[in-house]
């Protein structure tokens, strides 16, 4: 279950709709001593002109630790001087879990992202900026500027033909029905990052002592010790002890040190992983 709340500035019947048949998540009208006494984490939805209030917010830190992300009410006037007042009022760490909503439409694919618990994986809104470059959010207020030439299935396409889109009403997927493309959130970041799959898979991992154990039996299969993995024998010793989980990086310098791809070298890990917990 979900426990991120969602907290307006603004009269609760003013996005009514927006939280229609959500089970999942909060809805709180202010901040109220019920918010405080639910302890929940939570978005904050403001207009722009709202943002002085977090002076408020500022003061409370059993409040502000809570703060998952700001929805800013689309302000096209006024917009160019949102950052400003956020340095202003010392919350300039927020601006990258800040995103703009232009709609209702926009705000309740946001919501139903979060009820749904997918908000990693759906796409809040999707602009094509020029013939090069494509611009999205994420639900979970991720903004990321794709290359079209990075994308074979659009790399072909003019202007008009890639202005010619439709977001999915869940944000599940853009369409460009006239060249019958589909395009998800996975594919998109694959054309930023090629590893952003293993990325999300390491971030994602049970680590645990089981883990560590795992990864001190696959080095010894291939019959090595800890300082035949590119890194320092007391960083290896940590990780297969569970003390510490390893970046990216680390999993990266193992794998091309001891010459596996890191796909199979994770595979391996995941394997060794299963057998020692069965």
């Amino acid at each position: 279950m979900n426990n991120t709340a969602f907290v307006t500035l603004s009269h609760e019947l003013k996005y009514k709709d927006v939280f229609e048949g959500c089970k999942s998540v909060k809805f709180f009208d202010g901040l109220t001593p019920s918010l405080k006494k639910s302890k929940s984490d939570f978005v904050l939805i403001l207009s722009l002109d709202e943002v002085m209030q977090l002076e408020k917010l500022k003061k409370d830190l059993s409040l502000i630790s809570r703060l998952k992300g700001l929805l800013i009410k689309d302000d096209k006037e006024n917009k160019n001087i949102f950052s400003s007042m956020m340095e202003s009022l010392k919350l300039k760490t927020f601006l990258n879990r800040t995103i703009d909503f232009s709609s209702n439409q926009e705000l309740k694919r946001i919501v139903q992202a979060w009820n749904m618990g997918a908000q990693k994986d759906l796409i809040s809104s999707f602009e094509v900026i020029s013939e090069e470059m494509l611009y999205l959010k994420t639900c979970d207020f991720n903004k990321i500027f794709v290359p079209v030439k990075s994308l074979k299935s659009l790399s072909e396409l003019t202007k008009d033909e890639l202005t010619n889109f439709v977001l999915n009403e869940d944000g599940s997927y853009v369409h460009w029905p006239d060249k019958d493309i589909h395009l998800d959130l996975e594919n998109f970041r694959d054309a930023v990052d090629p590893n952003s799959k293993i990325k999300a898979k390491i971030k994602n991992l049970k680590y645990d002592k089981n883990y560590g154990r795992a990864l001190k039996l696959v080095r010894e299969e291939l019959g090595l010790n800890q300082n035949e993995l590119g890194l320092s024998d007391k960083q290896v010793r940590r990780y297969e002890l569970g003390q510490s989980r390893p970046s990216y990086k680390s999993y990266q310098i193992i794998s091309e040190t001891i010459g596996l791809d890191l796909k199979d070298y994770l595979n391996r890990v995941a394997e060794a992983y299963q057998r020692l917990i069965s």
